[in-house]
Order: structure tokens, then C-alpha cells, then sequence
């Protein structure tokens, strides 16, 4: 009989992981909110809005007259007023240019009384 010599298992080596001297930057984590978020409402509780005959030109006007209108913001008055005019008729007829051209001299118009 034939006895096999089988080698001896190797043995395993544990190696500690290299420990870095060099400092990390803390990283902060956002502060939980101690408040809950705000749920939609349902839309049971949603009421309409009742409309409004003044643009949103004409609410932005409203203050102490000393803000500046940078003529994006100007641009953007004049097509939320011409949005609204088209929509106050339904959006039949008219004509989507003097819609604009409407609407550019209500804001300006607006713009020149807060100046004053």
C-alpha cells in the first residue's frame, strides 16, 4: 500500500490595513429637518382662483418704485401680459402680434409710473 504524502495547508496571513496619516476634510451631513415636510393638498381643498383683471405687469408694479427691471424681467412682463390678454378672450381671434404689442405699452407704461 501505497501512502500519499499530502502537503500541509498553508497558512493564512493576516496583513493589517495601512493606516494613512494624512488628515481627511470632515465631510458635513445636511441637519435633518426637525419639521415635516409640507403634504400637497388634496384635491378635494383646492379652490379656484378667482380671476383677476389685473396682469401680472400690474402686480409686479405694485412697491416702492425704486426696484430695477432688468429688460429680461421686462421681456418676461410683457409675455406673461400677452399671454393673459390672449387668454382673458379664450384664445379665439386676435392676433398673437398685437397681443404684444398691446401688452409692451401696458408695461410700459406700468414700468414709467413706478419711475415717477
Amino acid at each position: 500500500m501505497a501512502v500519499s504524502k499530502a502537503k500541509p495547508a498553508a497558512k493564512k496571513v493576516t496583513v493589517a490595513p495601512k493606516i494613512s496619516t494624512e488628515k481627511k476634510p470632515a465631510v458635513k451631513k445636511p441637519a435633518a429637518s426637525k419639521t415635516a415636510a409640507a403634504k400637497p393638498p388634496s384635491p378635494k381643498t383646492v379652490t379656484a382662483k378667482p380671476k383677476n383683471s389685473k396682469s401680472p405687469a400690474a402686480k409686479a408694479a405694485k412697491g416702492n418704485g425704486k426696484a430695477h427691471i432688468t429688460p429680461e424681467q421686462r421681456y418676461r412682463m410683457i409675455c406673461d401680459a400677452a399671454y393673459f390678454r390672449a387668454e382673458r378672450r379664450g384664445f379665439v381671434g386676435g392676433h398673437p402680434g398685437e397681443d404684444w404689442v398691446a401688452a409692451e405699452a401696458e408695461v410700459d407704461e406700468l414700468l414709467r409710473s413706478m419711475q415717477s
